[in-house]
């Protein structure tokens, strides 16, 4: 998986765009792949989409979000797991943009 999130957030699986869905699916990836490697709870997730006050179908639609980005990313429920009450995005090294670049730059630095 190739995932973007330095300038336009998008996702590739073995150079094919992935579909990240709506709004709310794109800010649960986001918040995950910040996230990447930690177990974050429900509650949690919920607190960051929605604020103090979710909806009361707000756990219905972040499990519907999950469940669709299970499809659609690469290793599925082996990749975005749930543990307990909460969520883990597998990252492996350089998946992420971000993660890519403070690698370069570290190595960058140290060359000099």
């Amino acid at each position: 998986m190739d995932y973007r999130i330095l300038g336009p957030f998008e996702a590739f699986d073995d150079g094919r765009r992935i579909s990240l869905g709506g709004v709310r699916q794109r800010a649960v990836l986001a918040f995950l792949l910040l996230h990447g490697n930690e177990t974050v709870s429900r509650d949690v997730i919920l607190d960051q989409l929605w604020g103090e006050n979710p909806p009361p179908t707000a756990a219905k639609v972040l499990q519907n979000c999950v469940s669709a980005l299970r499809k659609e990313i690469q290793g599925g429920a082996d990749t975005l797991r749930t543990v307990g009450g909460a969520y883990a995005l597998h990252l492996s090294p350089d998946e992420l943009d971000r993660d890519r670049f403070e690698r370069l730059l570290a190595e960058g630095r140290a060359a000099i």
